[in-house]
């Protein structure tokens, strides 16, 4: 994804925001089901898509580093297909997010239309350091609902 790509496409409450931003560090997250459930809601394990992803991707988290970024994350599902009309939904806010709708409230992400099992998310990193719980949304209805640690800038 070029920052052509970025431009206008962005899913987040300003799109703007995104246009001219140099995307710095690709990433790239394998979502894997490990068997846990509860209704709807299954356990993820996250990995490192690669070995320079390996700094930022942990079991349950991806953490994004201090004054770095934009990142460009790819998330790649083994075994699920994303909810294509509704892949990710974010919040800043304790818990998970609502997956009733397509919410994304805060400034720092933006979406690419879902592909099957591979899904890219713009992640701005900036501002003040902070917590976005999101929730991926899979095609068979299940979900869940992993960290993601934003570093910020100063």
């Amino acid at each position: 994804m070029s920052e052509d790509d970025v431009k206008g496409r962005g899913r987040g409450p300003t799109p703007a925001v995104a246009m001219g931003k140099r995307i710095t560090k690709p990433i790239k997250v394998l979502v894997t089901p490990n068997g846990g459930s509860n209704g709807k809601q299954i356990d993820c394990d996250l990995a490192p898509g690669d070995n320079a992803s390996r700094p930022y991707v942990t079991k349950d988290k991806v953490t994004l580093t201090k004054d770095e970024g934009p990142f460009r994350i790819e998330f790649e599902l083994d075994g699920l297909y994303w909810d294509e009309d509704n892949p990710f939904n974010t919040s800043r806010a304790a818990g998970c997010p609502p997956g009733n709708k397509k919410t994304n409230d805060n400034e720092q992400i933006f979406l690419q239309p879902a592909n099957g099992r591979s899904l890219v998310v713009l992640n701005l990193n900036d501002g003040d350091a902070c917590r976005i719980q999101f929730r991926m949304n899979f095609a068979d209805g299940t979900y869940c609902d992993p960290i993601l640690e934003n570093g910020g800038r100063t």
